[in-house]
């Protein structure tokens, strides 16, 4: 019988550090998107310095929000997000506006991709 209760603890703990690792991955994206959206909104005003800034430190705060996404999810979409995110503030420099909304969407859909790929459903299992 002990057992049986040691692993239905093991159990337990499993799926508390699965939900606990699935929340913490979802607010950090969910935080990036709010980045992205400060950076489009002061580009929106034309504010080019500023958010220049705030595409730069854009760049930043994804490696620190995402620095231990590797341990869980696939190499390939984080590496397709940085892709994004370290483009943006290049192209603000640059100052070519279409250019700009078409890598922020791109960027935006990434991040959205992550939201919904690490959601435990059957169309993620199988």
């Amino acid at each position: 019988m002990k057992r049986l209760w040691i692993a239905i603890g093991i159990f337990a703990a499993i799926i508390t550090l699965c939900a606990i690792t699935q929340h913490h991955q979802q607010t950090q994206v969910k935080a990036l998107l709010t980045a992205l959206d400060e950076v489009t909104d002061a580009f929106e005003r034309d504010d080019l310095d500023g958010a220049l800034v705030l595409a730069s430190a854009l760049v930043q705060d994804f490696d620190r929000r995402t620095r231990l996404f590797p341990c869980f999810m696939s190499h390939s979409d984080i590496v397709g997000c940085r892709e994004c995110v370290v483009l943006l503030p290049a192209i603000l420099a640059e100052g070519n506006p279409e250019e700009f909304r078409m890598e922020s969407a791109r960027c935006r859909a990434q991040f959205e991709r992550l939201l919904l790929v690490e959601i435990p459903n059957l169309q993620n299992i199988l």
